[in-house]
């Protein structure tokens, strides 16, 4: 039997599964495959390319088509049956650059074309399955192509949006949208987010995900419980307040705070802040939280080392006293001085710690190692996990049932210890391919300490099982 005798129905799964790319080469084979493949193939459309528009240095390789080549293309094959193709459409990704046009001799920037925008923003009117939209740029394609704002504000089952470079053209289309995303990402938010925030009060009953990045802006008053569903929160700049956010978002178990501010001096300033929803948080500021949070991570922008200032890790500290967590992640490439001293005397509700190392080119893995264990030996651990970032040292081994026994004899009261590289994935979560763990079978009065490594099928179970821990786990 041939490939496209099978029934439909059982040809419509297997498109379902299979790579968009072998799909496109299944509907260059014959008109039939053609009509089958192309749903699938059109299900996700990404216009332009994932990197900075203009300045180019070094000798870059040309795409294959440039991004108004592209759009244009696009457009042509999308009239050519306005009523069939654009239904199929469910995700569309525009890239800053996707209106750019090639570089010119003498130019350091590339130029733009928004000259088919208009036809393309008409072509996309039937798209009524629309479900994700990812915009670059957003503000100069709806100053540029009016006739976008109201083809947006059609669609009616939008579940994820993202914009970028954002301003007011951007802030009232989000007022006026007819679907009701559960997931916006804004990037570029800037001195907007008054604004931003004004124009989302229409989602809020239903909106559960929100990140604002590149926020710019001063201490500012918000409303209470504006957003009660949002269970998740993304804020990096200088946002309002912490206890302002706090009382806009009151049921928020998520909190990614990336490089937010005010700074320690302002924090000192004013009382430590409630939230007493949060679960989870990640930090790369040092932040006034009071309430008990039970997984704490710190972000690229507190990173420990040996020259990390008394100050802040005193401050570290204080904060890790008050939100008491039961996991504790963070990534040190030296031992800095005080930390793993105060962390066993005064956070004594951590359970499972996970430290990914960054090494430099002088550093002695096996004394940094060896100084780090025997710091937090005196913590209540159940389980341990040990990574280090992909490329550092491309020499390293993973770790052995050798090396686990011998940690496992430096920390009597853990269970599992894990080896990984690259602790978290590009949406935030552990990246459960890249680790292994071990189970320690003997019990902790034996002299020498027995592990086994888990099988593969359960190392994604043990992650999750560990990265969940209650305070009345174990």
């Amino acid at each position: 039997m041939l490939f496209l005798d099978l029934p439909f129905d059982v040809l419509s799964l297997v498109l379902n599964i299979v790579e968009r790319g072998d799909a496109l080469q299944l509907a260059q084979a014959s008109r039939r495959a053609y009509d089958l493949a192309m749903p699938h193939i059109l299900s996700s459309v990404v216009i332009g390319e994932n990197r900075l528009a203009g300045m180019r240095f070094g000798p870059t390789p040309p795409p294959l088509m440039n991004g108004a080549r592209q759009l244009s293309a696009f457009t042509t094959f999308l009239l050519s049956d306005i009523r069939r193709w654009p239904p199929h459409i469910q995700s569309l990704t525009m890239h800053p650059n996707a209106f750019g046009c090639p570089p010119q001799p003498g130019r350091l920037f590339s130029l733009r074309d928004y000259s088919g925008g208009h036809l393309f923003a008409e072509a996309l009117r039937n798209a009524h399955n629309l479900q994700t939209l990812d915009i670059g740029d957003v503000e100069v394609l709806l100053s540029q192509c009016p006739s976008f704002d109201s083809v947006l504000c059609e669609f009616a089952r939008l579940k994820q949006v993202k914009f970028s470079g954002l301003g007011p053209f951007s802030a009232a289309l989000l007022e006026k949208l007819r679907s009701r995303p559960r997931n916006i990402e804004l990037h570029g938010v800037g001195t907007h987010i008054q604004a931003i925030l004004h124009s989302l009060r229409p989602h809020g009953c239903t909106l559960e995900v929100l990140a604002l990045e590149g926020c710019f802006s001063p201490p500012t008053a918000l409303e209470t419980s504006v957003f009660p569903h949002v269970h998740t929160l993304v804020l990096g700049g200088y946002a309002p307040p912490l206890s302002t956010m706090a009382k806009a978002f009151p049921n928020v178990c998520i909190g990614r705070f990336h490089n937010f501010r005010p700074s320690w001096s302002a924090v000192k300033a004013f009382e430590w802040v409630e939230w007493p929803s949060l679960d989870t948080i990640e930090i790369s500021a040092l932040l006034p939280l009071a309430s008990p949070v039970r997984h704490v991570r710190f972000g690229a922008g507190l990173i420990l080392n040996p020259h990390t200032p008394s100050e802040t890790v005193s401050c570290l500290l204080a904060i890790l006293q008050r939100t008491r967590p039961v996991v504790l992640s963070f990534t040190i490439s030296g031992t800095p001085s005080g930390f793993f001293d105060g962390l066993v005397a005064e956070v004594r509700s951590v359970r499972y710690l996970e430290m990914t190392r960054i090494n430099t080119l002088n550093d002695n893995t096996g004394l940094f190692l060896a100084d780090a264990l025997s710091g937090i030996c005196g913590l209540p651990l159940l389980a341990v996990g040990l990574g280090r970032v992909r490329g550092i040292e491309p020499s390293v081994s993973d770790m052995d049932a050798g090396a686990a026994a011998m940690i496992a004899d430096m920390l009597p009261t853990v269970r599992f210890i894990s080896s990984f590289v690259n602790s978290k994935s590009a949406n935030g979560d552990s990246d459960c391919k890249n680790r292994r763990w071990f189970r320690v079978t003997s019990k902790p009065s034996d002299t020498h300490r027995r592990v086994e490594e888990v099988p593969r099928q359960e190392v994604g179970g043990i992650t999750s099982f560990l990265e969940s821990l209650d305070r009345e786990g174990g």
